[in-house]
């Protein structure tokens, strides 16, 4: 792929939205570009307090929180 992960529109991520597990769609810094409706679903039942349901920042930054 020539072009960065982080300039594509969410759009391109639409198959994410076809799994039943939750996912996310990280970049090689470990930021969140994308995630799905599982993943939505289980932040809200847990207590996710991240803005946009973590997109946008640092994965690994939030894995120990």
């Amino acid at each position: 792929m020539n072009s960065s992960a982080a300039q594509l529109p969410v759009e391109r991520f639409t198959a994410l939205q076809t799994l039943p597990a939750s996912a996310a769609i990280i970049d090689s810094s470990g930021k969140i570009l994308a995630v799905n409706e599982a993943w939505k679903e289980f932040g809200r039942c847990n207590g996710l307090k991240l803005q946009e349901f973590g997109v946008g920042q640092d994965y690994l930054r939030h894995c120990g929180d």
